[in-house]
């Protein structure tokens, strides 16, 4: 526990803990994805947790808007919502790479609309799948500040870059 990097995993293993207890008062068919959130949002430096936070929570609010439009355009025909289905699988894979926000809303189309699929309860799929994240992005951001500001530094051991480097310092 002397090593930066070890508050660092001990501050997101307590913030994932919290988010999955708050997940499975908040959202019970769905605990996990709050918890899910905080651990691939955080981050060592607050900068990429606020970057990766802003792009999950951008990907999942374009996927909610994209799930909740094939859903309703679907008039109920479950081949509309399959190629949706099939269409947003398809996109999660090759864009996976491309931009993290896009590999998001269509992971999170694939899975509203699998539900709607398997349920018929895509929207509220739909509605914890966007709170949820809200909520493990939240959780994320303070607990990284709070690190900050208990450790009067960065939460890791590295040095913040000076003016003009942008070489990768991040452990690991």
């Amino acid at each position: 526990m002397r090593s930066p990097l070890g508050w660092f995993a001990l501050v997101r293993a307590a913030t994932a803990a919290l988010a999955m207890y708050l997940g499975a008062a908040l959202f019970p068919d769905h605990p996990i994805w709050a918890a899910l959130t905080v651990i691939l949002v955080m981050k060592p430096k607050a900068g990429e947790t606020v970057a990766s936070g802003i792009l999950r929570t951008l990907g999942t609010v374009l996927g909610v808007i994209v799930a909740d439009a094939v859903i309703a355009a679907s008039d109920g025909e479950v081949v509309v919502i399959t190629i949706g289905f099939l269409l947003a699988g398809f996109g999660m894979v090759a864009l996976q790479k491309v931009n993290y926000a896009i590999f998001v809303a269509c992971l999170t189309a694939l899975l509203v609309l699998a539900d709607q699929l398997a349920s018929g309860s895509g929207n509220a799929t739909a509605a914890d799948r966007l709170l949820a994240t809200l909520l493990g992005a939240a959780l994320a951001l303070v607990a990284i500040g709070i690190g900050r500001v208990i450790l009067g530094r960065p939460i890791v051991g590295v040095q913040e870059d000076p003016p003009g480097d942008t070489e990768d310092r991040t452990p690991g």
